[in-house]
């Protein structure tokens, strides 16, 4: 608008009264004067606006863009007149010329970048106030939008409440601002009968409740605009929403269709964060900022304050240093040389030498600065850097050095062998995956090891590592210049580091350089073996042959692994030779050496190596609870035996507990996961523990924790098998609904602090919006046909229908189940997911504290007076009377769980407050059809074998294989077997029905 337009208008029409929002938090600024831009004036900014606007108007010709909706407006005008005090306004900020008049007027706006950066910085500091005030505010009142509950408290236990009871999904409360805002929009939109997800609008309330439950819509939509401001991520960077920073190109991208030029899969790019040394000591991170802190807190040594008078390079010849001097074991500042590391560390830390030598004795002229190779040269950024920290070690780059010149002895070679390559490609990199290696012969990379690819090798010896230099084909252009990858060894073949000129070279892993480490592996294996001839260069890399063209007939198509297993169809007879028996000395000269090599089944048996054997298992079984028992206190009371039990120590470090849930991964398949199970209170038996009477334990309680056996019980085989399924179903779906949604497999969870405790959740789950929590599965035999809302039929069941959703009680087992492995992991939600060839369901179960705190406490006094005592001198077994006087039905039960599917590894959600449970999803089925068996009717029992009686759990039972047979499973002990036959078995019945056709 052109100054002349605006005399036209009244000033009020021009400039207000214009104020700023009444704010409800009272964290903007305070009601004082603030002075103007380019004079003296004061004004009161927050209750006449207007005035100031119109006095930098007339009197500077200066105009503020959007100015009552700037956050703390003094702060800006403040920092806008410290800057114009340095220079004249005409250099810094942009001029509007008005037409009619010829006057210039300055525009202060955002589309200025120091302005914008201002007013984002000043917008952001609003932000996080509020969040503060928020997270620490206590005194907010408000009804729940779905019950009838007058919540009082934090906002985030309102929004804990939304999503416990009511399974709203507003976010997490950490990302959350303006949250009274966000819940007001919420509910007017469900007041409008608008879904929150969707935004379909609906007849009344009930419809639109049905419909946001089973579609599982109460959550705010990611993509919905006009929910952004109330996420922090969204005010973090300047004009960027969370998803055009999701969005932005990785800066490693290739250019669009240079894939067509690539020897490799733009995979072997992708490799893990690697961890960085501490520059003094054997501390590593993963975070540089996390390692300055460590060194700044342990050595004094504050590197971001002692290098700030250092430019790049000098850094990283700083860096370099300092790394080569604590290698060889001499002091950086002093040089003085000590005996080993620890000295070393002694001295400097006494001496208080962890600090920078003068600048002369590390910033000296590089020299491979001059004999860098053109290659090396050429690299840009990140990847320069790297290359000189991986040469560093040798002091000259590998491109410099002809192959020509290199030694072809297969003594100078470096001892690299499979596992090596296995350490350096799996462990170290991720381009390959253990899956692939486990056949590793038909990867790529050993093919061309195999195949001739690899023309040329050679090695030279440098001081403790060994660079080896290659030679191998392209890919795909067969013609084209070789490559030419390096490999830096140790002098005990283990890598060090790799580079390649490929294309995908700067992965570190491509399959030029693994060629090369298994051409390395063929190498030590020829030299390790006696040769026929004893021919010089019996190994010798495969001359450089063209690739010519030829028929079809002529090509070998054959594997490596193929050529390999070929064998002539005439073979001469062998001439056996007469052997002579082995001396002792051979016999112990042999074992020794195959004790170096990794020991066999013969040191089991043969003195001295069988004590060091079982030696080994003693410090294994250290870690379980067999080391309780002791012979000799199997004469001692009750009472004794639980005052030993108070004055026995167990520590167990978090290493140790590491150990064993690496150990178990397999679970049942892992006979680990039985021993150290052994005598722990398992999630599965929580509740167990915690209803049975101390005064009269049950009796097959104890046998399940201090003696278990391997069942196979149909229900528990079934759900077992379909685990698998339930996996995937979930995944699949969950995929969908979060971001960055995985799930891995985990062993048994001890925790150090109490080590009687154990638990193995079926999976941990983790995503970038809800965190790391623990999976369950259930697959309940009794619905396997059906679908998951008929358990809610049954009375006996744990679901309940109430006003059209599935809710749940917290009195059966697979509640305490959660609750402990929630524990144990100290995670904060648990998923439990019931799962049926129709479809599935799941919950989420948060972690209730009071809970565990009053129940842990019932099953530790368990532990101590009942199963320790057992652990120890097996009291409750060896009594003679034990089941006349203790009777198996003593645990407390409510009557919803007289029913034994508890031992079927069915779907369990069961509490006393209800919990909300997401409705039956149908998923995709990917299990085989199997014979469906009509269920006998009663509410989930069913009779089985000849003597009509319920499957108890414990007793083991086999399965007829015959198609027709109308009783399926029977008692071992009634069809007169001791164990199950590893043949196929065909009950009586079934045989003389078969006989009589």
């Amino acid at each position: 608008m052109a100054y002349a337009e605006v005399r036209g208008f009244s000033e009020d029409k021009m400039f207000g009264p214009l104020t700023f929002e009444d704010l409800k938090y009272d964290i903007q600024f305070l009601d004082s004067e603030t002075k103007c831009l380019l004079c003296e004036d004061s004004f009161n900014i927050r209750l006449r606006l207007d005035i100031f606007l119109s006095h930098i108007f007339d009197v500077h010709q200066c105009v503020i863009e959007d100015a009552q909706n700037i956050k703390n407006l003094p702060e800006y005008i403040l920092y806008w007149r410290e800057r114009l005090k340095k220079d004249p306004v005409e250099q810094i900020i942009p001029s509007v010329k008005v037409e009619v008049t010829g006057e210039q007027y300055f525009l202060f706006s955002s589309l200025l970048k120091e302005d914008q950066n201002l007013r984002h910085k000043l917008n952001l500091d609003y932000v996080m106030k509020v969040h503060e005030f928020e997270r620490t505010d206590s005194s907010f009142i408000r009804q729940c939008l779905f019950c009838k509950l007058q919540y009082e408290g934090s906002r985030q236990g309102y929004l804990e409440h939304l999503a416990e009871q009511h399974n709203l999904q507003l976010g997490n409360p950490q990302n959350l601002v303006f949250i009274e805002e966000l819940i007001n929009q919420v509910d007017e939109e469900i007041q409008n009968l608008t879904c929150i997800f969707c935004k379909g609008i609906f007849p009344e309330r009930t419809v639109l409740k049905e419909h946001m439950r089973k579609k599982i819509h109460k959550r705010i939509n990611p993509a919905d605009s006009a929910y952004d401001r109330f996420y922090i991520v969204n005010y973090l960077e300047v004009g960027k929403g969370w998803q055009a920073i999701e969005k932005e190109d990785d800066r490693y991208a290739l250019p669009r269709g240079a894939e067509e030029n690539c020897d490799q899969e733009y995979s072997d790019w992708n490799e893990k964060d690697d961890k960085i040394n501490c520059l003094f000591c054997s501390q590593t991170e993963t975070d540089i900022n996390l390692l300055c802190l460590h060194m700044d807190g342990e050595h004094g040594f504050d590197f971001v304050k002692s290098t700030e008078t250092l430019d790049y390079y000098q850094k990283i010849k700083l860096v370099n240093y300092l790394r080569k001097m604590m290698h060889n074991n001499k002091c950086p500042y002093c040089e003085e040389c000590l005996e080993n590391k620890d000295s070393l560390w002694g001295h400097m830390r006494e001496m208080e030498h962890c600090k920078i030598p003068k600048t002369d004795t590390f910033d000296q002229p590089d020299k491979m600065d001059n004999n860098l190779s053109t290659y090396a040269k050429e690299l840009q950024g990140s990847h320069s850097i790297r290359y000189l920290q991986k040469i560093s070690v040798l002091g000259v780059d590998p491109y410099t050095i002809n192959i020509e010149n290199c030694s072809k002895r297969l003594e100078d070679f470096p001892p690299t062998f499979y596992p090596d390559i296995v350490m350096y490609l799996v462990h170290t990199k991720s381009a390959y995956t253990m899956e692939e290696l486990k056949a590793y012969k038909s990867l790529e990379a050993y093919n061309q090891a195999t195949c001739g690819w690899v023309k040329k090798i050679g090695v030279k010896v440098f001081p403790s590592y060994k660079l080896v230099l290659g030679k191998v084909m392209h890919s795909q252009r067969l013609n084209e210049k070789l490559l030419s990858p390096w490999i830096i060894t140790n002098e005990d073949g283990t890598v060090h580091s790799a580079h390649c000129d490929c294309v995908a070279g700067l992965g570190e892993v491509c399959t030029h350089i693994g060629a090369v480490l298994f051409s390395l592996d063929e190498a030590g294996r020829s030299r390790e073996e006696v040769t026929r001839t004893g021919v010089k260069a019996y190994w010798m890399p495969p001359t450089n042959k063209p690739a010519d063209p030829s028929t079809t007939a002529k090509i070998d198509f054959r594997t490596a692994k193929q050529k390999s297993q070929d064998k002539p169809i005439f073979q001469r007879e062998e001439v056996r030779l007469a052997v002579l028996a082995p001396s002792k000395e051979d016999q112990m000269s042999l074992l020794e050496n195959l004790k170096q090599a990794g020991g066999c089944a013969l040191h089991n048996i043969i003195p001295p190596f069988s004590k060091e054997v079982h030696k080994e298992i003693e410090e294994k079984n250290q870690l379980s609870f067999l080391r309780f028992y002791k012979q000799e206190y199997e004469t001692k009371s009750l009472q004794e035996l639980r005052e030993l039990g108070q004055k026995l120590q167990v520590f167990m470090s978090i290493e140790d507990c590491k150990v064993i849930e690496i150990e178990t991964r397999q679970q049942s398949k892992c006979n680990s996961w039985f021993t150290h199970r052994l005598g722990r209170i398992t999630a599965s038996l929580f509740k167990k523990c915690c209803r049975t009477k101390i005064d009269k334990p049950s009796i097959s309680l104890i046998k399940r924790i201090c003696y278990p056996t391997k069942l196979r019980v149909r229900a528990m085989e079934y759900g077992c098998e379909h685990e698998k399924y339930a996996l995937k179903d979930f995944l699949s779906y969950m995929t969908q609904q979060h971001h960055n949604f995985q799930i891995r497999k985990c062993g048994l969870y001890i925790d150090p602090e109490l080590w009687f405790f154990g638990a193995t959740p079926d999976g941990i789950v983790s995503c970038s919006c809800c965190g790391v929590g623990v999976l369950e599965i259930k697959c309940p035999y009794c619905v396997q046909f059906k679908s998951i809302l008929d358990l809610t039929q049954n009375k006996y069941s744990f679901l309940k229908e109430v006003n059209g959703e599935l809710q749940i009680k917290k009195d059966h087992d697979y509640y305490y189940q959660v609750q402990m492995q929630m524990a144990i992991t100290k995670l904060k939600y648990s998923y439990l997911v019931g799962w049926c060839r129709k479809d599935f369901a799941y919950c989420k179960i948060v972690f209730n504290s009071s809970f565990w705190t009053d129940n842990s406490d019932i099953a530790k006094q368990f532990f101590f007076d009942i199963i320790l005592p057992e652990c120890l001198g097996r009291y409750y077994s060896r009594q003679t009377n034990v089941l006349a006087e203790f009777p198996e039905e003593e645990i407390e039960e409510s009557p919803e769980e007289s029913l034994d599917i508890d031992l079927y590894e069915e779907l369990v959600f069961t509490s006393e407050n209800v919990e909300e449970v997401s409705s039956p999803k149908p998923g995709p089925s990917n299990v085989p059809k199997e014979k469906e068996t009509s269920p006998e009717p009663g509410p989930c029992k069913k009779l089985y074998c000849i003597c009509r009686e319920e499957d108890d759990g414990v007793t083991p039972m086999i399965a007829c294989e015959a198609e027709m047979c109308r009783i399926e499973w029977y008692h071992l002990k009634c069809v007169g077997l001791s164990k199950i036959p590893s043949s196929v078995w065909i009950c009586d019945i079934c045989k003389a029905y078969s006989d009589s056709e």
